[in-house]
Protein backbone atom coordinates (compact mmCIF):
# COMPACT_ATOMS: atom_id res chain seq x y z
CA UNK A 1 0.00 0.00 0.00
CA UNK A 2 1.43 3.72 -0.68
CA UNK A 3 2.58 5.20 2.70
CA UNK A 4 1.84 9.04 2.10
CA UNK A 5 4.75 10.62 4.24
CA UNK A 6 4.13 13.65 6.59
CA UNK A 7 7.44 15.47 5.43
CA UNK A 8 9.65 15.23 2.65
CA UNK A 9 13.56 16.29 3.75
CA UNK A 10 11.61 18.05 6.80
CA UNK A 11 9.52 20.04 4.93
CA UNK A 12 5.43 19.26 5.69
CA UNK A 13 3.93 17.62 2.71
CA UNK A 14 -0.15 17.45 1.45
CA UNK A 15 -2.00 15.23 -1.00
CA UNK A 16 -3.46 17.27 -3.98
CA UNK A 17 -6.27 15.25 -5.79
CA UNK A 18 -8.58 17.15 -8.29
CA UNK A 19 -7.77 20.36 -7.17
CA UNK A 20 -8.05 19.39 -3.17
CA UNK A 21 -5.45 19.48 -0.49
CA UNK A 22 -5.34 16.15 1.68
CA UNK A 23 -3.41 16.31 4.81
CA UNK A 24 -0.79 12.59 4.62
CA UNK A 25 -2.94 11.37 7.79
CA UNK A 26 -6.39 11.45 6.02
CA UNK A 27 -4.80 10.17 2.11
CA UNK A 28 -3.22 7.05 4.28
CA UNK A 29 -6.64 6.46 5.57
CA UNK A 30 -8.60 6.38 2.35
CA UNK A 31 -6.05 4.15 0.61
CA UNK A 32 -6.34 2.32 3.66
CA UNK A 33 -9.94 2.08 3.41
CA UNK A 34 -10.02 1.11 -0.02
CA UNK A 35 -7.54 -1.80 0.33
CA UNK A 36 -9.81 -3.17 2.69
CA UNK A 37 -12.97 -3.14 0.21
CA UNK A 38 -12.78 -6.45 -1.57
CA UNK A 39 -15.75 -5.09 -4.07
CA UNK A 40 -14.24 -2.10 -5.79
CA UNK A 41 -12.61 -2.15 -9.17
CA UNK A 42 -8.53 -0.38 -9.81
CA UNK A 43 -10.65 2.66 -11.63
CA UNK A 44 -12.94 2.96 -8.36
CA UNK A 45 -9.33 3.26 -6.07
CA UNK A 46 -7.78 6.67 -5.79
CA UNK A 47 -5.61 7.01 -3.05
CA UNK A 48 -4.25 3.07 -3.52
CA UNK A 49 -2.85 3.73 -7.00
CA UNK A 50 -2.10 7.64 -6.78
CA UNK A 51 0.28 8.05 -10.01
CA UNK A 52 -2.90 6.40 -11.77
CA UNK A 53 -5.57 8.69 -10.59
CA UNK A 54 -3.10 11.70 -11.00
CA UNK A 55 -2.59 12.47 -7.62
CA UNK A 56 0.63 14.22 -6.46
CA UNK A 57 2.15 14.77 -3.06
CA UNK A 58 3.73 18.70 -2.67
CA UNK A 59 5.51 20.95 -0.10
CA UNK A 60 3.77 23.40 1.77
CA UNK A 61 6.25 25.82 1.84
CA UNK A 62 4.07 29.48 2.15
CA UNK A 63 0.41 29.05 2.37
CA UNK A 64 -0.89 29.73 6.18
CA UNK A 65 -4.46 28.91 5.47
CA UNK A 66 -4.14 25.32 3.66
CA UNK A 67 -6.39 23.03 5.23
CA UNK A 68 -7.53 19.39 4.19
CA UNK A 69 -10.54 18.29 2.81
CA UNK A 70 -10.63 14.96 4.37
CA UNK A 71 -11.99 15.46 7.46
CA UNK A 72 -11.56 12.39 9.30
CA UNK A 73 -12.23 12.38 13.03
CA UNK A 74 -8.65 13.63 15.07
CA UNK A 75 -7.27 15.40 11.15
CA UNK A 76 -5.38 18.37 12.23
CA UNK A 77 -7.19 19.34 9.29
CA UNK A 78 -4.97 22.87 8.79
CA UNK A 79 -1.71 21.84 6.99
CA UNK A 80 1.52 23.48 8.22
CA UNK A 81 3.81 25.28 6.08
CA UNK A 82 7.27 25.54 5.41
CA UNK A 83 7.66 28.68 6.51
CA UNK A 84 5.62 31.11 8.94
CA UNK A 85 4.89 34.62 8.23
CA UNK A 86 7.19 35.35 10.74
CA UNK A 87 10.21 33.72 9.23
Amino acid sequence: MKTYPNHSEGYPTFIVWEGEAYCPDCANKFAEEENEKEDITEEERIFSRPSDAGISQAINWEVQDLHCSGGFAGCPEWIEPAYSDND
